[in-house]
């Protein structure tokens, strides 16, 4: 009537061990157990996860150490797993790993990285655009960054950097602060350092099992120069009473251009031209996106109208004939 005795219970990775999506591959057990009276005839393992205490059994095949199975983790969820060994001899004596100084064993599965839905950079939000007010400024000023993380395993760490749009980790390293699932980081920065263009704060956080989410960011993108405004006018030659029309418009190459348009709020302007000389449009204000703003006006030349021509005629004389 006595139970086999159990020497060792084992997996590939350490007791307790925290498997991530980059970190597991195969899971496998092994159970070294013999009878001093008969022969161990079977041994199985059970899986109990905290979520879910209905256990089920994996039957182990004997080797040269001992009895081993490898769990199918592709079958399984994520979570916490308690792990029990139950050894029976030919007579049906029976070992098991509970209150066993050489069982259970434990292990977390977390493959799923964590979830980063939101960040702020202070006031501004993704996609901003910083011109005349932040972007200028030569002091330092607050950058205030938060992300919002979540993991059903908890969340580790979350940092901040900032990329430019070639790719380039500028030396702007911040750490988070949790608050719940809110992650911030309040930094001192001195905007005037960085070049025009765009820019990327890059979220990096890890969770408790060590699965990583890299792939969030916001953008902004700093400009600090005037777009360049033009006025097309057409015809730029007229008489009095001809009609002209002109285009207000205008180019940026870091930001893009927001609007552009005359001091009628139209970007169109049509005029019926009156006296001759120089004629001028409105003035035409073209603002980037960043708030940058430049003006410019476009001009025709109007022509008197040509004098209306007069008709003459003359009649010419004969020759007279001499009467030989």
């Amino acid at each position: 009537t006595k139970a086999p005795n159990v020497t060792g219970f084992v997996m590939n990775y350490s007791n307790a061990s925290n498997l991530s999506l980059s970190s597991v591959g195969k899971i496998w057990f092994n159970v070294t157990a013999n009878d001093s009276m008969t022969a161990v005839t079977s041994v199985k393992i059970g899986f109990t996860q905290s979520a879910n205490a209905t256990e089920f059994n994996l039957t182990s095949a004997r080797n040269d150490t001992g009895w081993s199975v490898e769990l199918p983790v592709s079958t399984i969820q994520d979570g916490v797993y308690t792990v029990h060994y139950y050894v029976n001899d030919s007579v049906g004596n029976f070992n098991q790993s509970r209150n066993s100084p050489t069982g259970p064993l434990t292990f977390k599965l977390d493959r799923v990285v964590p979830n980063v839905t939101t960040i702020y950079l202070g006031n501004y939000s993704n996609t901003s655009y910083l011109g005349p007010g932040l972007s200028n400024t030569t002091a330092n000023v607050l950058l205030n960054l938060t992300a919002f993380v979540n993991d059903s395993f908890g969340v580790r760490k979350v940092n901040f950097n900032v990329t430019n749009n070639s790719g380039t980790v500028l030396n702007l390293n911040f750490t988070g602060y949790p608050t719940g699932e809110y992650w911030n980081s309040t930094s001192v920065v001195n905007i005037s350092n960085l070049a025009e263009g765009k820019y990327f704060i890059n979220v990096l956080s890890d969770d408790t099992t060590g699965n990583a989410n890299n792939t969030q960011n916001l953008t902004f993108t700093i400009d600090r120069s005037n777009p360049t405004a033009s006025v097309s006018c057409s015809p730029s030659s007229v008489t009095v009473g001809a009609v002209v029309s002109c285009t207000c418009s205008g180019t940026d190459t870091v930001s893009g251009v927001g609007t552009s348009v005359f001091s009628s709020s139209s970007s169109t302007q049509s005029t019926t031209t009156t006296t001759t000389g120089t004629g001028t449009s409105l003035v035409c204000t073209a603002t980037d996106n960043a708030g940058n703003s430049a003006t410019a006006t476009g001009s025709w030349t109007v022509n008197a109208a040509a004098a209306a021509s007069t008709g003459s005629s003359s009649g010419g004389g004969g020759s007279a004939g001499v009467k030989l």
